[in-house]
């Protein structure tokens, strides 16, 4: 018997950044200061990354993500110069990651 990939699972391994990945995405709105701009005009750090409204101080990126762990860690990497704007469970995790956090 030979096993065959099913075609959303070919096109989602095709498509995804990490191993996090799954067909049900939700979307996230990032406010980041612009010092660290260049970083995501020349990398991909979240998936489906898009940068939205640009300001004086700060611009947004649109993401959608499957796991936590595909932004998770890269918001954290950046702190304190970006904010998760939404959803709300998100930033929670965000904030419950930072506030336990014992070194």
């Amino acid at each position: 018997q030979v096993f065959e990939r099913p075609e959303w699972a070919h096109r989602a391994m095709k498509e995804a950044k990490n191993i996090w990945f799954s067909t049900a995405r939700t979307k996230c709105l990032l406010k980041v200061k612009n010092t660290i701009k260049d970083y995501f005009e020349m990398s991909e750090f979240f998936p489906d990354q898009k940068i939205k409204d640009e300001g004086p101080e700060y611009f947004t990126i649109q993401a959608r993500y499957s796991h936590y762990n595909e932004v998770v860690p890269n918001i954290l990497r950046f702190l304190p110069a970006i904010t998760v704007l939404e959803p709300a469970e998100l930033k929670a995790e965000v904030a419950w990651r930072v506030n336990t956090y014992k070194p």
